[in-house]
């Protein structure tokens, strides 16, 4: 499965081995909600979108660094972004849907 996803079918990473994601905006939503515009570039297509964060407590990492944990939620639709592969279902419904979920838990770092 992890194959046919970096194909060209989907992802073409030998092409395109980046996502990338700028934001040009943040928004406070009040306590430790936040809205986070930018542009989403995947397969050499950039458009905007907005995800929602969460984000989970500062602390001291073990190199000194002040962190902050975070969980952001979007939704693209994925034939906007070139990944257009399909395959119809017995059932008259197709494998992939359009909408797809994106979903990032990381950290940051205080600079």
């Amino acid at each position: 499965f992890d194959t046919h996803l970096r194909s060209s079918d989907f992802f073409d990473i030998a092409k395109f081995p980046d996502a990338t994601f700028k934001s040009t905006s943040v928004t406070a939503n009040g306590g430790n909600k936040f809205t986070v515009a930018g542009d989403l570039t995947i397969k050499g297509t950039t458009k905007p979108v907005t995800f929602e964060v969460e984000t989970f407590g500062v602390e001291e990492d073990p190199f000194g660094n002040t962190r902050i944990g975070f969980e952001a939620r979007t939704t693209i639709n994925r034939s906007e972004y070139g990944i257009d592969f399909q395959a119809p279902l017995n059932s008259g419904g197709m494998l992939v849907s359009e909408k797809v979920g994106i979903e990032i838990e990381g950290s940051a770092i205080k600079q």
